[in-house]
């Protein structure tokens, strides 16, 4: 769950069940995608959707 505006919105976008191979680098790569996809779609739950698609 995370919060998706300054009024405090949480949203929940379930996760992607896969199998684990290595966890190296997984967050930055999570907040670096989540970053550009904020940045293209002004929206941050468009975003998160967008990551998990």
């Amino acid at each position: 769950m995370a919060k998706a505006g300054s009024d405090g919105t949480k949203i929940r976008v379930p996760a992607f069940q896969v199998a684990t191979v290595d966890t190296t680098t997984t967050g930055d790569t999570f907040i670096g995608a989540l970053a550009a996809a904020t940045h293209a779609s002004g929206i941050k739950e468009e975003a998160m959707r967008l990551l998990l698609e």
